[in-house]
């Protein structure tokens, strides 16, 4: 015959600790516990290939409500409760609404029966937030109906949320009576369905705080052996974790609420109060609570309207918190299970760059650059020299670095190498010049070159380098230049068009052609109008004899044009004197976009140089942003990540034209 053995279910929790990112940063040896819902987060201050490791391990706690079983009728196990607000409270004298449980802690599970309940208080409670002046009570059949909320709303705990315009918030207050110590109790479960709704309009959502509280406990008094004879919770060194959450759907007065709105607005929260540990043991009266048995005193949850507007704007209405299915459970102090089981774990992953990431290397592929590089540069040499490759010999003498670098880095090393100059490629870089396509299907280059998969397998990645940009940084160094303008346009733009002189001087035929200017070797007096006469002898019977002497006649009634019909630059007529008659008229000779700040239609691109540091430098047309490379020193980082560890002094431009180069 055989044996039937009584299946017990148990829970468990799945945590994760010694956490290591991969990059350096201090292991994280605290516990996290591990769901599917739980957000990993870490900044990573450089791209590149990581493995995450760390220990998962099984933490198995049998667990026991300390509150009445979840379930969706609330009046099972919750009754209405009235009182009077103290003396200290707003609405203080007035009847208070609130809803408690019919059985005491003690009473709804033997296992908690030596918990003892903080405050005298016995009874589970559900309440108004702190000084929220709300009531909050069981639904009643009648009560649904009167307030137009929908079916699923009756004998659940509800609290009417209305405007408030300044002050605490009204909300629902669940506290959490139970003293807390590492050995035994040391977390607390929760599980609610919660409906929040949208008072104001789906296009001006309301959002609610979600906040979990715990209290560590406070010595109020002592007796004459310095044994603690009173305590209470220490409010000022409070734990607190905030959750935000959406209100869902419409208002929750609709009618039609449980149809419209996906599980009719109701939302599953779950969730662990953990014991958190006071700093030093010192509490707010400065005592010493190291040697009392509970490290808490007793926690809370609140949920409430974030702000003021996140209530109903309109003095009319009035919305509504529901809750149901609420249970609070605890370990079993009774029965303590934690059995051993963990396994190590790790997980590779690639971080790209960020959008303002700026690298030590040149992995960009589109990007524009004035000046240029040069394989004498401290970069090069010093790139040189982290890629193991013999300049004399021009060869790599260690491919070994494949495992001693990141990844990323020693292909991105091996990729600017054979961007200085196409000769020096490794053929470490193979792997990483091909695309790759899912299921890993082989690829292949049809007659037209383009790359196409065996299986027809879609393209996920187009591989990390880019032969196409090969020796790019070739023959790219220039000295002593003088840089003024730099700008980019889409299509052809005529020269006349760029000077900015009026369409009418691009008639070739013309006289105020723009190219019909002065040769050279022109002077201001190869005009007409100009002519030499000798100068009357001064020093006439004199006994020493004079040089004869030529002077400059100005006629000004000539049109004074340039010799040879030329026209530019066109120049006013001068005085007998030898000076304009007027101010030169700078306008006709164009205000175009050659020297222009002010990008046009058809410009890509338009570096201005009016600015005082290199640093400033900015593409007017907002197209691109200006990423400001020197010359600089590599080596690896304390992290063994490839790094410039050693910048050059800094560029300055100079406005001064009577400094500049030219």
């Amino acid at each position: 015959m055989a044996i039937v053995r009584n299946a017990k279910k148990k829970d468990f929790d799945y945590y994760l600790t010694n956490l290591d990112w991969g990059d350096g940063s201090p292991i994280e040896r605290d516990e996290k516990l591990f769901t599917r819902n739980y957000v990993f987060e870490h900044n990573y201050d450089k791209p590149g290939f990581y493995s995450i490791k760390g220990l998962v391990f099984k933490f198995e706690r049998v667990t026991v409500n300390a509150s009445p079983p979840e379930n969706l009728d609330m009046t099972l196990d919750y009754e209405d409760r009235t009182t009077t607000y103290s003396d200290n409270h707003p609405a203080a004298g007035e009847t208070k609404r609130y809803v408690r449980s019919k059985e005491n802690i003690t009473q709804l599970s033997s296992s908690l029966s030596d918990i003892m309940p903080s405050a005298g208080v016995f009874r589970f409670k559900i309440d108004e937030s702190y000084r929220g002046t709300n009531p909050v009570h069981i639904g009643t059949t009648e009560y649904i109906s009167e307030n137009n909320l929908p079916p699923s709303w009756v004998n659940t705990v509800v609290a009417p949320i209305e405007k408030r315009d300044e002050g605490r918030l009204p909300g629902i207050e669940i506290p959490i009576r139970i003293r807390q110590d590492i050995s035994n109790i040391d977390r607390i479960y929760y599980s609610l369905e919660i409906n929040l709704a949208n008072p104001n309009g789906e296009d001006n959502p309301s959002q609610y705080v979600f906040l979990e509280e715990s209290y560590p406990i406070k010595i109020d008094s002592v007796d004459d052996d310095d044994e603690p004879t009173s305590t209470s919770a220490d409010t000022e060194t409070k734990f607190q974790t905030v959750k935000y959450i959406m209100g869902v759907g419409g208002n929750s007065t609709g009618a039609n609420r449980d149809g419209d709105v996906k599980n009719g607005g109701w939302q599953k929260i779950t969730g662990n109060i953990f014991v958190q540990e006071p700093e030093n043991y010192i509490d707010s009266n400065g005592n010493d609570t190291s040697n009392l048995p509970n490290q808490i005193y007793g926690s809370k949850i609140t949920v409430y309207p974030r702000y003021p507007y996140h209530t109903p704007q309109d003095e009319n209405i009035t919305a509504f918190i529901g809750i149901r299915n609420l249970v609070i459970k605890t370990p079993n102090t009774e029965n303590i299970i934690r059995p051993v089981e963990w396994q190590r774990f790790y997980s590779n992953i690639m971080v790209n760059p960020r959008d303002d990431y700026q690298s030590p290397l040149y992995e960009l592929n589109d990007f524009a650059m004035i000046g240029g590089v040069s394989e004498k540069s401290s970069h090069f040499k010093t790139l040189t020299s982290l890629a193991a490759f013999d300049l004399n010999d021009k060869e790599y003498k260690n491919n070994s670095l494949v495992s001693s670098y990141n990844p990323y880095d020693f292909i991105s090393i091996y990729d600017t190498m054979v961007k200085y100059n196409s000769d020096y490629y490794n053929e470490v870089l193979d792997p990483y010049t091909n695309p790759i396509h899912e299921d890993y299907a082989p690829y292949w280059r049809d007659d037209n070159g383009e790359i196409k998969s065996l299986f027809d397998k879609k393209k996920i990645h187009n591989g990390f380098v880019d032969t196409n940009y090969h020796g790019v940084l070739e023959d790219t160094e220039i000295t002593d230049i003088d840089v003024s303008t730099t700008k980019v346009h889409k299509g052809v733009i005529p020269l006349w068009k760029q000077i900015g002189v009026q369409e009418e001087n691009n008639i070739p035929n013309e006289q105020i052609y723009w190219k019909n200017i002065i040769p050279k070797d022109y002077k201001l007096t190869d005009r007409g109008g100009f002519s030499k006469e000798p100068l009357e002898d001064p020093t006439k019977g004199s006994i020493t004899p004079r040089i004869p002497r030529l002077v400059w006649i100005i006629d000004e009634e000539n049109d004074q044009n340039w010799n040879g019909d030329y026209y530019w630059p066109n120049l006013p007529k001068m005085t007998r004197g030898g000076v304009f008659a007027e101010s030169v008229d700078l306008d006709q000779y164009g205000d175009g976009i050659i020297t222009s700040d002010n990008p046009i239609d058809e410009t890509l691109f338009n570096l201005v140089f009016d600015v005082d540091d290199v640093e400033e430098l900015l593409d007017t047309t907002t197209n691109y942003n200006i990423e400001y490379r020197v010359d600089g020193i590599l080596d690896l980082d304390e992290n063994n990540r490839v790094d410039i560890l050693t910048n050059d002094i800094s560029d300055t431009l100079e406005n001064d034209i009577n400094k500049q180069a030219f």
